[in-house]
């Protein structure tokens, strides 16, 4: 069983819940929310095809017109879905997660890059994850 509080915000769209031992990202149904170390600020670097976003689905944003805290955003893909992002890094599910609480695809090399649990005070996107995020 997880433990989740609100992300500090009422205009946080994500809750938290320790994950791997430091608080992480969970959706609204509490599975654990991930990041692609590849990924840049707000672009997916995965095609949606070869069977991508079957493996890591993505995150979509809260309704059209809902406020969000500094730090949350979203972009639309290459596939014209709209995606949720934190700190500019897309968001991702993880479906080898089959309850919530679950962390199976932290650290998964897949796609280009690693896989992390997206967490409270990640730094900026820009190509990978800064010193500053420790997943």
């Amino acid at each position: 069983m997880i433990s989740a509080s609100t992300g500090g915000s009422s205009a946080s769209p994500l809750s938290t819940a320790q994950l791997a031992g430091s608080a992480g990202y969970i959706s609204p149904s509490g599975f654990t929310i991930y990041v692609l170390s590849s990924d840049t600020f707000n672009a997916s670097t995965c095609p949606p095809s070869n069977g991508f976003t079957n493996v890591w689905p993505v995150l979509v944003p809260p309704s059209a017109g809902e406020q969000m805290s500094t730090g949350w955003s979203s972009f639309v893909r290459s596939d014209g879905k709209t995606q949720l992002s934190y700190n500019g890094w897309p968001l991702y599910t993880y479906s080898g997660d089959s309850v919530a609480g679950q962390t199976n695809g932290n650290g998964i090399t897949a796609f280009g890059g690693v896989w992390s649990i997206a967490r409270p005070g990640m730094a900026a996107a820009a190509g990978t994850p800064s010193n500053d995020y420790h997943p």
